[in-house]
């Protein structure tokens, strides 16, 4: 079997990639705050990116988990939960 080799892809390929890729896209500092929103999100949510990052993800999400999920690295809710412990 032949193996791949992936190649690193540069940060503003990969920024295009997570801005069109994904309906919904929010990233979670260990503490639960918001280190990353994608434009579509914002959209949904009706929230300016600026002044989202940084903020709680209860104060922007309602009826999250994401902050018990990255704190402990277990999810119930939600179809992906990527975490590194």
């Amino acid at each position: 079997m032949m193996k791949t080799k992936l190649l690193p892809i540069p940060a503003d390929i990969m920024e295009i990639i997570v801005e069109n890729a994904f309906e919904w896209l929010v990233v979670v500092d260990q503490e639960g705050r918001i280190i990353y929103i994608n434009h579509n999100y914002c959209e949904f949510l009706e929230v300016n990116r600026e002044e989202t990052i940084g903020r709680h993800v209860t104060q922007v999400i309602e009826n999250t988990r994401m902050h018990i999920v990255a704190k402990t690295g277990q999810g119930r809710t939600g179809r992906f939960a990527i975490y590194q412990r």
